[in-house]
């Protein structure tokens, strides 16, 4: 829906916030703006998909960005060991 459209009262709208999708229901119009604590009073408002935000460090990606410095330890010790391991 456009931002110039009027809107009446029973329209719906759906909002995709994130991952997870809100529909809200027109309950009354106003005339004049009010503050975010009495907007609740004109809108019924319904979440209808919504997935789990929870992000453990399992999810985390290593593989992102430059190496922590144990990282890198880890990979010039190992790329040494095998340099020696071809000289041989």
């Amino acid at each position: 829906m456009k931002a110039s459209k009027l809107l009446r009262v029973g329209d719906q709208l759906e909002i995709k916030k994130g991952k997870s999708l809100i529909r809200v229901r027109v309950s009354a119009l106003l005339k004049k703006r009010i503050g975010p604590k009495d907007v609740s009073q004109f809108k019924e408002e319904y979440i209808v998909e919504a997935e789990p935000t929870v992000r453990t460090a399992a999810t985390k990606s290593s593989a992102q960005g430059r190496p922590t410095k144990r990282q890198r330890r880890l990979m010039e010790s190992f790329l040494n060991e095998v340099e020696r391991n071809t000289q041989l």
